[in-house]
């Protein structure tokens, strides 16, 4: 349920099923990669951090802000490193960190990788990470055709799932895509779609990074900051009390 609400863009609720698992959990310890991935996606990094075994924790986070953890990207990306060849996700993780941290040609090489092996198996929200990041990859290494082709691919699909926060990604990449051939008007579009994906329940329940780049946008290109109704946290169930988490 926490997945299912998290993918909805539904992440204050999120956190409440992921509460509910720990409550149940014999191993609550085990959730929290979880925890840590939720915190960080809604920019509460504070809240992160205060994890118990927060490192650990920290690590597990699908990268929504590598600066505030330490993983080894050259021993994830040396391939002399064997995996569990049953460790589906593997190219994803590693194709996602290479990309935000600029290598993109190992980058391209692991989203490739990582699509195919989604598709392979019919895991539909992989796929469309993989395929979102690699016309990313494209963009950036002056391949726009390509990169335009990934999202067209991907829009039918996102428009039918629960996946907000994936088709944020797509909108921003399309924003960027027009951006670069200088369809402003287009681009401004893209990226206030983008920008109202992400608000999600609202700060700071939001897609952080989401907005941040959509607003980057829209500011370079002079266009106007969408508005959307704040989070009230008076208003909203009360978040079950985990003994074993910070508040």
């Amino acid at each position: 349920m926490a997945r299912l609400a998290w993918y909805r863009g539904a992440l204050y609720e999120a956190e409440i099923w992921l509460r509910v698992a720990a409550s149940h959990a014999p191993a609550p310890e085990a959730l929290l990669g979880e925890f840590a991935c939720l915190f960080a996606e809604c920019g509460q990094l504070e809240r992160a951090r205060r994890l118990p075994g927060a490192d650990d924790a920290l690590r597990r986070m699908l990268l929504a802000d590598p600066a505030v953890w330490q993983t080894d990207l050259d021993r994830l990306l040396d391939p002399n490193v064997g995996r569990d060849p049953e460790c589906h996700g593997h190219a994803l993780l590693v194709g996602r960190m290479a990309l935000r941290r600029g290598r993109l040609e190992k980058a391209a090489a692991h989203l490739e990788e990582a699509l195919a092996e989604a598709r392979a198996r019919g895991n539909a929200l992989e796929s469309l990470r993989a395929s979102v990041d690699l016309a990313e990859v494209r963009r950036a290494t002056g391949r726009p055709r390509e990169a335009h082709a990934l999202l067209e691919d991907s829009w039918d699909l996102l428009a039918r799932g629960p996946y907000v926060l994936v088709e944020a990604d797509a909108r921003l990449v399309e924003a960027a895509l027009e951006m670069d051939a200088g369809n402003e008007a287009a681009a401004i579009a893209a990226a206030t779609r983008a920008w109202t994906l992400s608000w999600c329940d609202g700060p700071p329940y939001a897609y952080q990074a989401g907005l941040d780049r959509a607003a980057e946008i829209l500011t370079r290109l002079g266009g106007s900051m969408p508005t959307a109704g704040r989070f009230v946290g008076s208003a909203q169930i009360p978040l079950p009390s985990v003994a074993s988490l910070p508040a």
